[in-house]
């Protein structure tokens, strides 16, 4: 399994923990890669806030001529085309709570990286939003989930079984009937025991 470097925790992290985006570069028109990015975070479960001069719609949603006229707090400040950033642009993310700069791939960072960390911002730059976001495996603030739960514990799993009605027991599995295990697990508990399934093992009947 590929190790994750100490730059892609950090993003899996901030996306994790975001909720509220900036974008700078937005796009009005349908079609368009700054339009297709913001249709996607907001269908993603985040708080999406286009930042145009114009204050065109983008993807049904309002925009703010400004960073500084934003409606609610900041996370991540993407940007998504231009020139770079200005200080007095990096000094309005700060007031607004923002972590991180994101640079879309292709767009140029300039002196931005010198004051985001003077603002303790984390930079992140030539990585493609979308897909990071989708590396992470799940929705925006929502815990990650894995395997399936059918004991009725409270815990967090994901549900990969084709209908709800099954328990997981697979013919021929391993792992013992309550772990979805089947033929296998009792010929495997037979090595473990000297040839012979243990007492426990043998038809599941629903009490009477």
């Amino acid at each position: 399994m590929k190790r994750l470097t100490r730059e892609e925790v950090r993003v899996e992290r901030l996306l994790r923990a975001a909720r509220g985006v900036a974008v700078l570069g937005a796009s009005a028109r349908r079609g368009q890669r700054g339009n297709a990015v913001v249709e996607y975070l907001k269908q993603a479960g985040f708080d999406v806030f286009p930042v145009r001069q114009d204050r065109a719609e983008v993807a049904g949603l309002a925009s703010s001529a400004r960073l500084a006229d934003v409606p609610g707090p900041i996370d991540i400040v993407l940007v998504l085309g231009g020139d770079g950033l200005d200080p007095a642009t990096i000094d309005e993310a700060k007031k607004k709570g923002a972590r991180a700069l994101w640079f879309a791939p292709g767009v140029p960072v300039g002196k931005a990286e010198e004051y985001a960390a003077a603002h303790e911002l984390f930079l992140v730059r030539n990585r493609d939003i979308v897909i990071e976001h989708r590396h992470t495996e799940q929705a925006a603030g929502q815990p990650r989930k894995r395997g399936v739960n059918v004991g009725g514990r409270k815990r967090y799993y994901e549900d990969d079984r084709k209908r709800p009605t099954e328990t997981g027991y697979v013919v021929g599995g391993g792992g013992g009937r309550k772990g979805g295990g089947g033929l296998h697990a009792v010929l495997d508990e037979k090595k473990m025991v000297g040839g012979r399934p243990s007492p426990r093992r043998g038809p599941l009947r629903r009490p009477e």
